[in-house]
């Protein structure tokens, strides 16, 4: 039982016993709160869920969880999927996330199961998509299930050895180590340096000051109401 649990129940024996009164007052005022505040959490939590659910088997699978890393010693972090809610807000302007043009090549850096690649195919987008996946297993069942969009390429590997030249939006859901953010960078800054200008939404932004001490790239963290922070990260030489 976690430590402020357990701390909750005790206080409540404690008033319970020396100020029976009080317990029973408190006790009946707070439980229609505590109630309604329990439904509307296990509603929006299933609320959630339902639509993951379905927009992956729009896509051919569930694409949920969370799957370790069997490369740790690369400073890759285990795969997680994103909710969809969270990409609405991320990839919607008015809503304080970027805007997608229709010029875009679009790269998801640690792609895992694919379920931003879905949610880009699900917004009606034709832009070039491309998923970078270090495991080869998780990015060829990844590439299977999503073989009949001509559009979409799945690429097993290291991903800043594989980074696409004409890549121009890049999602990472923190997806590896400090050390390895430093290689991803020095990475993208040649692109830049042959004139390559890339715009980077970085979602839970563990190592973002990797490019914040750096005066050549411009960060701006988001409005968009996500549960973690997340920043748009620019090349301005």
């Amino acid at each position: 039982m976690p430590a402020i649990q357990r701390l909750v129940r005790g206080l409540k024996r404690v008033v319970k016993r020396w100020a029976p009164r009080t317990y029973e007052v408190a006790w009946k005022t707070a439980d229609p709160v505590r109630k309604r505040v329990r439904r509307i959490l296990w509603s929006r939590f299933f609320t959630r869920e339902i639509r993951n659910r379905r927009l992956d088997a729009l896509f051919g699978g569930y694409c949920g969880g969370e799957t370790s890393s069997r490369f740790p010693d690369s400073g890759a972090f285990a795969t997680q999927s994103m909710q969809y809610d969270e990409l609405d807000r991320l990839f919607d302007p008015a809503r304080g996330g970027v805007a997608i043009t229709p010029s875009d090549v679009l790269v998801d850096v640690g792609c895992g199961k694919g379920r931003v690649l879905n949610f880009w195919l699900h917004q009606g987008l034709t832009n070039r998509i491309v998923g970078l996946e270090l495991d080869p297993d998780v990015a060829s069942t990844t590439a299977a299930r999503l073989r009949s969009y001509p559009n979409v390429v799945v690429e097993a590997g290291d991903a800043i050895e594989r980074l696409p030249p004409d890549g121009t939006l890049f999602f990472l859901f923190n997806p590896f180590d400090r050390p390895v953010w430093e290689r991803f960078k020095a990475a993208l800054e040649e692109r830049c340096r042959a004139g390559s200008r890339p715009r980077l939404l970085y979602y839970n932004t563990m190592f973002v000051d990797v490019f914040e001490r750096d005066s050549a790239w411009r960060v701006t963290g988001l409005a968009a109401r996500t549960f973690c922070p997340a920043a748009l990260i620019e090349y301005v030489g």
